[in-house]
Formats: structure tokens, sequence, C-alpha cells
């Protein structure tokens, strides 16, 4: 009776000894707002993080600026730690102070097999920051057609509410497709045409995909954007349509593709 009772009492010591082990990696922070954990991702130091979450540290613990660990792994591109951690349950939907979530770092920074890794874990595509960026957009804006084309091409392993859509409307009324004509990535604008954009969609200045393509001398975009069905007289605030553009910005090759096309000013 009395080693039983003595082995209870020993257990009961171990268990409150883990538990202020987890009380204290979980609570004490430094004069930065870090916990342990963050500081050792922070450092990339994967050994460290292992035992801290052996310890009981948690995984989706954000700092003061509302940034998790796995962001951290995400920005820094380490896969190795961002694997470890969410095989330990961090969540990829967890967003920053600035409602960023890891899918769209790793998208900002190009980090292309992080992405992919985010996804197989349930990293959504279609979800999108307070300014109205989803990945798409991100990828579209930074022309990634590497980032482009993991997100589409694992479109059956998406859920229903994440499906990226190629026509998603950000903050100031701009889709993928917009974005990547204003930042001039011919092969962004083809591969979204060909995955669902549409062409007639237009910005806050009624500028169509068309007018932009033809206002950047982007002869390949057109191209994509006529056989895609575009409206090549469309007509944006000021009254001009693609080929008034196209004059206007003297991209003689674009206005005699558009003409060809049956465009007119």
């Amino acid at each position: 009776m009395r080693s039983y009772l003595a082995a209870w009492l020993a257990a009961v010591c171990v268990v409150v000894a883990l538990a202020g082990c987890e009380a204290r990696v979980n609570r004490q922070r430094d004069h930065m707002g870090f916990l342990e954990i963050h500081k050792a991702a922070r450092d990339g130091d994967i050994e460290a993080v292992r035992k801290l979450i052996e310890n009981g540290a948690k995984v989706n613990a954000p700092d003061l600026d509302g940034i998790t660990p796995l962001h951290t792994a995400a920005k820094n591109n380490d896969i190795e730690l961002a694997t470890l951690l969410l095989r330990n349950h961090a969540d990829p939907s967890m967003t920053t102070s600035d409602g960023w979530e890891a899918i769209h770092l790793a998208v900002w920074r190009g980090h292309q097999k992080m992405v992919e890794t985010l996804m197989s874990y349930g990293a959504a595509a279609s979800r999108a920051t307070p300014e109205g960026w989803t990945p798409v957009h991100l990828a579209a804006f930074k022309g990634n057609l590497p980032i482009l084309d993991t997100i589409y091409r694992d479109w059956s392993g998406h859920g229903p509410s994440g499906k990226p859509d190629p026509n998603t409307l950000d903050q100031e009324g701009l889709t993928p497709l917009l974005l990547a004509l204003q930042k001039g990535h011919p092969t962004v604008t083809s591969f979204l045409v060909q995955r669902g954009a549409k062409p007639e969609l237009a910005d806050g200045e009624g500028n169509t995909a068309l007018h932009l393509a033809a206002r950047h001398d982007d002869l390949d975009a057109v191209r994509a954007l006529l056989t895609a069905g575009a409206d090549p007289n469309a007509r944006n605030r000021a009254r001009l349509t693609p080929l008034g553009v196209a004059v206007e910005a003297q991209q003689m090759a674009v206005a005699e593709l558009i003409w060809q096309a049956g465009g007119r000013q």
C-alpha cells in the first residue's frame, strides 16, 4: 500500500512539473513580447522548437503582432520548421494583426515550395487579406507563374470554400488579371485567361484588360484576350476604346491587331 501511494505521489509530481513547464513556456515573454517558441522559430532552431512542443509550447501562440511560428516559417521559407509545426496542429488559417495568413506571406516572398506545403495541410488559396488580396492576386502582382501553377494544379484538392477564383475583386476593384496587366506580366495574363479570368471586368477608370494590354504594348496579352472574347470596342470612363488607347500611346502594332479584330476608335 505504501509503495502504491509513493508511486501515485511521484506520478502527481511529474504531472505538476509538466504543467508548470507548460505554463512557463506559454507565459514568459521577453521585453519584445516573444515566447521561447517565437525566438526559436526566428532562429530556425528546429530542435529547440521540437523540445518546446514536447514541453507543451502552443504552436499557434501569437506574438504581440499576431505572428505565429508558422508565419515565421512561411516568411523564411523554412520547410522543415513549417512541416514540424503543421504536423503538430499549427493552424494555417491564423492571421497576423495585419490580417495575413501564412500562405499570403509565402506567396508575397515567392516561396513556391512553401505554398505547396501549406496547401497540403489545408491552407486555402481563396481567402483574402484586408486589402482584398487573395494568394492569386499576390502571385499575379508579382508575376509568379510557378506559384499560380501550384495553386491551380491542386484545384481538385481544395475544399469548396478554398477554390481560387481568378475573378475575385480586391478592395480597389481589381482582379488578378488586371493586376498582372498593370505590372506587365504577359505570361501570367495568358495563364489566368486560360483558367477563366473574365476579360470584360474593368478597373476603377473603366479600363478592361484589353485597354491595359493595349496601353502597355503587350501583343501576346492582346492576342490572348481577343481569343478569349474580349470586347475590342469597350469604352473606359474617358470614352476611349482599346484601339483609342493604343493609338494615343502610339502602340501601332497593337492598334493594328485590335483593328483587325473589329476594334474602332
